[in-house]
This record gives structure tokens, C-alpha cells and sequence, in this order.
């Protein structure tokens, strides 16, 4: 039997929806400060470089970009 692995828990939000955040692929590639403005489009996953512009500048928590390298922030607990 074959095991599928959820693609989103590997590779993060799915890159249109971050261009879709940023307003755009130009706005994107110019927040990342990339050449190219349809560099994004080819993306299968965003770049580990640049998951943390993308959350400084969008607000989009680093974890969730690229959740594979990143873990989620532990969670403070009312002492």
C-alpha cells in the first residue's frame, strides 16, 4: 500500500497565494528583489532565501512559507 504525503505539509503555502498577498507576481519579485518579475511563477516552493523578506514585508509567518525548514513558534503559556 502506497502512502500519500500531503504536498502543503512539505512545501508550505502554495505560492499563488503568496503572490496573491504581495498583489501580484512583480510586486513579489520586487519585494524579494529579484530580476525577473515572473521569476515567482516558476516556484514550486518559495525559496528559503526569501522566506524571511516574505515575512517581515507581508506578514506571512516564515513557518508557514516554508514549513519544512522552519518550525512554528512554540506557543507561551499564562503562568
Amino acid at each position: 500500500m502506497t502512502k500519500y504525503v500531503n504536498i502543503m505539509h512539505i512545501s508550505g503555502m502554495d505560492t499563488k497565494e503568496i503572490i496573491k498577498v504581495a498583489g501580484g507576481c512583480a510586486k513579489l519579485a520586487n519585494i524579494c528583489g529579484l530580476k525577473s518579475h515572473t521569476t515567482p511563477l516558476r516556484w514550486k516552493v518559495v525559496p528559503v532565501k526569501h522566506a524571511k523578506t516574505i515575512e517581515t514585508v507581508l506578514g506571512i509567518p516564515k513557518h508557514k512559507v516554508r514549513p519544512d525548514v522552519y518550525d512554528a513558534p512554540e506557543a507561551k503559556s499564562a503562568a
